[in-house]
């Protein structure tokens, strides 16, 4: 079984301002309201239009239950940033080390983001940025090819490191990684320490649209991927998975190193989508 959070597109659509929203003193509130939204669903493609309504419906009803029965919250900090058009972080993560992590994207030719400069190297460029617990900014950093790039997901470890996956359009550089692109739009996981250095990043190879939707990581700091691939065949840190029909979904495990343990494929006959 894989876990889909149907309440992830929905927080996908909000820009800085989400950030604020999970910065708050109750944290028990904030963890309900994420957990609540989760099922546990066989491995396959989400359900058709009219089975998704039922469950977006009991989203809400849920949601809207724990809101409505959540003590009044104080806000700590709330902060912004942006440039001339659509810039976003729309995916949060905490450390446990207390440290918050915004992971988006900006579209803006220069971002000017609390004493960074940034200027984008396409179309759209990727954009993490790590806070202390009073808001203030410890470092950003961007990623970037000439082309459009996504961010689809951060998680951290046990040991405060971070892990990003997503997907990006022409050769992109992390650190001193380089990901050459082989098709279409190229997943890519890659992973920082909590001082955002770049320890190792990994570009999956095919010659279609491939995209890196999930990232999770288990007590012994290994690290689960997941995502979509429409290649013909897909090959991850040397093990080929062929496509077995329109839609095929990757699943993968690494250990801390970013070494390989196990990748396997599946397929679909509609779009899917892991989160």
């Amino acid at each position: 079984d894989f876990m889909l959070n149907f309440a992830q597109p929905c927080l996908k659509s909000c820009n800085y301002a989400f950030l604020a929203a999970v910065m708050q003193k109750s944290a028990v509130c904030t963890c309900l309201t994420l957990k609540a939204v989760n099922f546990i669903l066989p491995f396959r493609a989400l359900p058709k239009r009219s089975v998704m309504k039922k469950y977006l419906l009991l989203v809400s009803i849920l949601f809207c239950g724990i809101i409505a029965s959540a003590q009044t919250l104080d806000w700590v900090w709330a902060k912004t940033a942006g440039g001339s058009q659509e810039d976003a972080l729309n995916h949060v993560a905490t450390d446990s080390r207390n440290g918050v992590y915004g992971f988006g994207y900006f579209k803006s030719p220069v971002l000017q983001i609390f004493g960074n400069s940034f200027v984008n190297a396409g179309d759209k460029d990727l954009l993490l940025v790590k806070y202390d617990t009073l808001g203030n900014v410890i470092w950003a950093k961007a990623f970037g090819s000439s082309g459009t790039d996504n961010a689809s997901d951060i998680s951290t470890d046990y040991a405060g490191n971070i892990i990003i996956t997503g997907s990006y359009a022409n050769s992109i550089q992390f650190g001193s990684y380089n990901l050459p692109v082989s098709g279409g739009q190229n997943a890519f996981i890659a992973k920082l320490s909590g001082n955002g250095d770049v320890l190792w990043a990994k570009g999956f190879a095919g010659n279609a649209d491939d995209v890196g939707q999930a990232v999770k990581c288990d007590k012994y700091n290994n690290i689960y991927a997941a995502g979509s691939f429409t290649s013909r065949n897909l090959t991850i840190d040397g093990v080929l998975l062929d496509s077995m029909h329109r839609y095929n979904a990757y699943y993968c495990k690494f250990d801390e190193g970013g070494n390989l343990k196990w990748a396997k494929r599946r397929w679909a006959t509609e779009f899917l989508a892991f989160t």
